[in-house]
């Protein structure tokens, strides 16, 4: 305060020094992030699908889901994506979805194309993955107002990865929406065919 040293007291755990601003006091505060990750965990063996749910609350309005690392039983192994609306996972055709692809093959030639369905059972996210950790995919979803009854529900994702072992990458870009107006309480990923044998993932509250 000018007047000489002073002492200033511990905080506790999880605090942060602070300044006050020009001629005030520093002081300790706790920080807050409108990006806060809720939970995470990881496919440790070999599962035809995979369930996240019960951690959509009214506290954050859009999620993010972050998988790395995944890998598949055999080459040609799509996934694909379904809602859960209270514990129980919907297999109606209420799905519409749409992603497009650029790639590049092992041979150094370009390829572009895009999928997708409007009354389909499940909603296709990625394809043709491979089955080896070394050329595993990274999948990235936005899940925005889950919770919402009052609206359909829009998942985004953007991809990447190597294709059936190496034959090449590709990056895709797309999302579907579940025509319902019931609430989520979580998502399932799943495959086309074997199983997924590995991955991690981390969900993310963004507050409104």
């Amino acid at each position: 305060d000018g007047s000489g040293l002073q002492r200033l007291a511990a905080g506790t755990a999880n605090q942060v020094l602070q300044t006050g601003g020009a001629g005030a006091n520093p002081s300790w505060g706790t920080v807050s992030s409108d990006f806060v990750k809720i939970t995470s965990g990881s496919i440790s063996s070999g599962v035809s699908s995979y369930n996240i749910d019960g951690h959509f609350s009214s506290t954050y309005k859009t999620y993010e889901l972050i998988f790395d690392d995944v890998y598949v039983s055999s080459t040609g192994i799509d996934l694909y994506m379904r809602i859960i609306e209270g514990g129980s996972v919907i297999s109606g055709a209420n799905y519409a979805y749409a992603y497009r692809y650029q790639g590049v093959n092992s041979s150094g030639q370009n390829n572009v194309g895009d999928t997708g369905g409007w009354t389909s059972t499940s909603a296709g996210v990625t394809n043709n993955l491979s089955s080896h950790i070394n050329q595993s995919a990274m999948l990235h979803f936005r899940i925005y107002d889950p919770l919402a009854t009052d609206k359909y529900k829009t998942i985004t994702h953007h991809n990447f990865a190597n294709y059936n072992n190496n034959d090449g990458v590709l990056s895709q870009i797309g999302g579907f929406q579940y025509r319902s107006l019931n609430a989520l309480s979580g998502l399932q990923i799943f495959c086309s065919s074997g199983t997924i044998q590995a991955g991690n993932w981390s969900l993310y509250g963004i507050k409104p």
